[in-house]
């Protein structure tokens, strides 16, 4: 799953205690995260968890995230993960024959895992069962968002992009104001961000975008990020323009007092034309130099948030985001800018992302 894929286990990573408490249903004393090689196989998954309850009784919580296209059937991956997991730890958290493992499966985006129902066996001839084997199916598109309102667990929030909503008008809102009053700014910041980038639904996006100028503009990153460039780019655009103002309106001034100078005097014209140009020239550079300066900020503000939003999304190496940096800064129009912004948030996975960036500085028309 390209486009959720980083986001969804970073912040079930961060926040691995509530989410672990939510999938197993009880109350645990401690959650740790494991990383293991499956035995005869490079191939790691997704997510595993040591998890002791309570009661200290301690069991492996394994996590799969999947959008809508596997590369192989989801039962077979999950028999495989769960047999090669079970075989490792076999004997190492537990006596033999009494590890505890449950999996479950998320699915993100409408549709996905329509026909999973998590249970399977194969039966002999005599219709016995001879294998069998069964994990936790969560189909977030199925999820009620009013009842993950109700939950006193805010990582949970960043969730409700990828639910469904009856009423994205009063729910959208109700969800930012429970992120807005959590009193550590960081947790703020990391599950607006998150929030933002699991969202399926342009519709909701816009929505909270146009929510967050109104009402978050002290926490989102991206707007924080287009504020501090903009401020940047007046500031410097502003200073530049009035030196410049200030030059040529001296320059102005003196030919002016000059011609004024020889039919009113050269002393009195030379004095007024300059102060005259002085002034207009630097009225006209200042204003000129803020448009210049608040254009430039803008554009440098929308460069930043495309790429923090790649990062974030995506994760690129080096080479492949050196090549993204360069051609943004050969774009300067602010609405090719705002809408690869939009597409950067939306796209289902970089190369997407970076054909349009490519069409945007070829002269091709966007999609």
């Amino acid at each position: 799953m390209p486009d959720t894929d980083n986001p969804l286990k970073n912040l079930i990573l961060t926040y691995k205690e509530t989410f672990a408490e939510w999938l197993m249903g009880k109350r645990l004393r401690s959650v740790r995260t494991l990383t293991i090689e499956l035995p005869a196989s490079r191939q790691r998954s997704d997510l595993l968890f040591e998890a002791v309850s309570e009661d200290n009784d301690v069991g492996l919580l394994h996590i799969e995230l999947q959008g809508k296209r596997s590369a192989a059937p989801m039962p077979w991956r999950m028999v495989d993960y769960m047999s090669r997991t079970a075989r490792h730890e076999w004997g190492r958290r537990a006596p033999q024959g009494s590890l505890k493992l449950q999996s479950v499966v998320i699915y993100v985006g409408k549709g996905a895992g329509a026909g999973d129902n998590g249970g399977y066996t194969i039966v002999n001839f005599a219709g016995q069962a001879s294998l069998t084997w069964r994990y936790d199916v969560i189909r977030l598109w199925e999820l009620d968002a009013e009842e993950v309102l109700q939950l006193d667990k805010p990582a949970l929030l960043a969730l409700v992009g990828q639910m469904r909503m009856a009423e994205p008008g009063r729910i959208v809102p109700a969800v930012l104001d429970k992120i807005a009053a959590i009193p550590d700014g960081g947790q703020r910041n990391e599950l607006l961000t998150a929030l933002i980038n699991l969202i399926g639904d342009e519709g909701v996006l816009k929505m909270i975008e146009r929510m967050i100028d109104v009402e978050l503009l002290d926490t989102p990153y991206l707007r924080r990020i287009r504020q501090q460039s903009w401020e940047k780019g007046v500031h410097e655009g502003r200073r530049e323009g009035v030196e410049e103002g200030r030059r040529e309106g001296v320059e102005e001034g003196r030919r002016e007092g000059v011609d004024e100078g020889r039919r009113e005097g050269v002393d009195e014209g030379r004095r007024k034309g300059v102060e005259e140009g002085r002034r207009e020239g630097v009225d006209e550079g200042r204003r000129k130099g803020v448009e210049e300066g608040r254009r430039e900020g803008v554009e440098e503000g929308l460069r930043a948030a495309v790429l923090a939003a790649i990062s974030t999304r995506f994760n690129p190496q080096v080479r492949a985001y050196q090549p993204l940096e360069q051609r943004l800064r050969q774009i300067h129009d602010v609405s090719t800018l705002s809408h690869l912004l939009e597409i950067a948030l939306t796209a289902n996975a970089l190369d997407e992302f970076q054909s349009q960036v490519e069409a945007a500085t070829t002269g091709t028309t966007i999609a």
